[in-house]
C-alpha cells in the first residue's frame, strides 16, 4: 500500500536545499521541522502521522514541504518509496542521491 500523502508545493523561488527529516509529527522532529520550513527549502518529512499545522507553515514561509505518513518499521516499503521519489527531483542533485541511496539499500539487504 502507498503512504498516505499531504503536499504543500507553493511557487517559491527554485529550492537550494534538500532536506529529509524522520519523527517531524512531534517533539523535537516537529521544532526542526519549523526550523527547516524556509523559501529556498525543499523539505521531505516522514513520519508515523502528518502534521496539518506544518502544512500552513510551510505555505506562509513559501517553503516545498511533502509530508508522507510511513512507518519506518517497514523499511524496506520505505527505501522503495524514498529512492522513486529521489530519482524524480529536478535540480536539486537528488538524482546522484537516489543512485547512491539505490546502492546502499542493496548492500544493507
Amino acid at each position: 500500500t502507498d503512504p498516505i500523502m499531504s503536499n504543500t508545493l507553493p511557487t517559491p523561488p527554485e529550492p537550494l536545499h534538500l532536506f529529509i527529516l524522520t519523527g517531524a509529527s512531534r517533539g523535537i522532529g516537529l521544532a526542526m521541522a519549523g526550523q527547516l520550513l524556509q523559501a529556498d527549502h525543499k523539505l521531505l518529512c516522514i513520519s508515523r502521522r502528518i502534521h496539518p499545522l506544518l502544512d500552513h507553515q510551510a505555505a506562509a514561509a513559501r517553503c516545498r514541504l511533502q509530508q508522507w505518513s510511513q512507518d519506518l518499521a517497514h523499511d524496506s516499503q520505505a527505501a522503495e518509496h524514498l529512492a522513486q521519489w529521489l530519482a524524480q527531483q529536478d535540480g536539486s542533485g537528488a538524482g546522484v542521491y537516489a543512485q547512491r541511496f539505490a546502492a546502499a539499500s542493496a548492500a544493507a539487504a
